[in-house]
C-alpha cells in the first residue's frame, strides 16, 4: 500500500505525471509496509482484534521516524511537487488560517498531548476486557418500531469518536493551551462552517442507505437491495469467488461509508457462499473484511469528510475515480492470494 500510494501521488501530482518515479523509493515503501504489519499481525494474534490498526500505527511511526531520519533506504534523490503555479486548481482548498494573533512556545509533549489523550481515551473506551466499553454502551436511545414494522434503531452517543473522545478532547484543550474566548469563537465557528456542505450531502446519503439496508423487512419476503446484487455477482463468478469476493466488501463499505456495516450486511451471505461452493470460509470472510476496508476509499462519507478537513468542495467525484485503481489494485491482489490459499489448503482452513 505504501509503494501504490507513493505511485499514485507521482502520477497524478507530479511534474512528469510518471509512475516510474514513485516505484523508485520500493524500497524504503516495503519496509514503511513492514513496519506496520508486522506488529499488527503480532497484537491480533497475541491481544485480539481490538488492537492492531492502534498499536501497528504507533509501533510502526516509532520504527519508521528514526530510520527515516538516519537514512535508511531513503532514495538519495528527492521529488517535489511542479511550482505552485503549474498546480491545477482543484489543488488548492480553501481554508485560510486566521485570528492567531501570538504564538506560545508550547513544548513538543504538549503539543502531542492532544492525540495522546484521544489514542489512550479510545484504548480505554474499546478494550472489551476493561469495563469502560461496557459503560459507554450502556448510555442508549432506542427508537420505537417504525412505521408498524420490526425495524428499530438505537443511538449510542458516547460510543461516537466524535463525541467521545474527539469532542471532548477539543474542550479539554480550551484550558490546556489557554484559549481566549476570541480564538475558541473563532475555531467554532470555522468547523460549523466547513460542516456546512457535508451536512447537506450526509443528511440524505444516511437515510439512503439505511433504506437500502432495509429492504429486505417486506412482506412479499424479497431480498434486500444489497444481497440482491451481492447473489447476482456470486452467479456470474461461482468458483472463482474469492476474486470477487473483496469487492462485495467494497460495494457494502462504499454504499454503508462502514466496514463494519458492510461486514452486518455481508457476512453471513459470504460464510453461505463459502458453505455452498465447498471452500474456506475463513478465508471467504476475511476478504469480505479486507475488501469492506478498501471500500472505505471510495465510501462517499468518507471521501466529503476528508474533501471538508481541507476545504475542498466540489472535487468528491475526482477523488472516488483516483481512489478506485489504488482500492482495485489492492481488491485484487487480495482476491487472488484468496484464490491460492483455498486451491492449496483446499477444505483445510475452516
Amino acid at each position: 500500500m505504501p509503494l501504490i500510494m507513493v505511485a499514485m501521488l507521482t502520477k497524478f501530482f507530479g511534474e512528469k505525471k510518471s509512475i516510474k518515479e514513485g516505484l523508485a523509493i520500493w524500497p524504503y515503501a516495503i519496509f514503511a509496509g513492514l513496519c506496520f504489519i508486522i506488529p499488527y499481525l503480532s497484537s491480533a494474534l497475541l491481544l485480539g482484534p481490538e488492537f492492531p490498526n492502534l498499536i501497528g500505527s504507533l509501533i510502526g511511526l516509532a520504527i519508521l521516524i528514526p530510520a527515516t531520519r538516519s537514512g535508511f533506504l531513503v532514495p538519495k534523490q528527492t521529488w517535489d511537487f511542479p511550482e505552485r503555479k503549474l498546480w491545477d486548481d482543484n489543488w488548492n482548498g480553501s481554508i485560510i488560517i486566521s485570528g492567531i494573533t501570538s504564538r506560545n512556545n508550547h513544548s513538543l509533549f504538549k503539543a502531542w498531548t492532544p492525540y495522546i489523550l484521544i489514542g489512550l481515551i479510545l484504548f480505554l473506551t474499546r478494550a472489551k476486557f476493561l469495563p469502560f466499553n461496557g459503560w459507554i454502551q450502556s448510555v442508549k436511545f432506542v427508537s420505537p418500531k417504525l412505521f408498524g414494522t420490526n425495524v428499530v434503531t438505537d443511538f449510542d452517543p458516547l460510543n461516537i469518536p466524535g463525541i467521545m473522545p474527539f469532542m471532548m478532547i477539543s474542550l479539554l484543550c480550551i484550558p490546556l493551551f489557554k484559549m481566549s474566548v476570541k480564538q475558541v469563537a473563532s475555531a467554532w465557528s470555522e468547523a460549523l462552517i466547513r460542516l456546512k456542505g457535508p451536512f447537506i450531502a450526509l443528511i440524505f446519503a444516511v437515510p439512503m442507505v439505511r433504506l437500502m439496508m432495509q429492504t429486505g423487512v417486506n412482506p412479499n419476503g424479497y431480498l434486500s437491495m444489497p444481497i440482491a446484487m451481492a447473489n447476482a455477482m456470486a452467479g456470474l463468478f461461482d468458483e472463482a469467488w474469492p476474486l470477487a469476493d473483496p469487492f462485495i466488501g467494497a460495494l457494502g463499505a462504499f454504499m454503508a461509508g462502514s466496514n463494519t456495516v458492510s461486514n452486518m450486511l455481508f457476512a453471513l451471505f459470504q460464510y453461505s457462499v463459502a458453505e455452498s461452493l465447498g471452500i474456506s470460509r475463513f478465508i471467504v470472510v476475511s476478504l469480505q473484511n479486507i475488501g469492506g476496508a478498501l471500500g472505505n476509499m471510495i465510501c462517499v462519507h468518507n471521501v466529503i469528510a476528508a474533501c471538508a478537513t481541507v476545504g475542498l468542495i466540489g472535487v468528491e467525484g475526482l477523488l472516488i475515480k483516483h481512489n478506485l485503481i489504488p482500492m482495485t489494485i489492492a481488491a485484487i491482489i487480495a482476491g487472488s492470494l484468496g484464490m491460492i490459499l483455498i486451491s492449496v489448503l483446499g477444505g483445510g482452513v475452516f
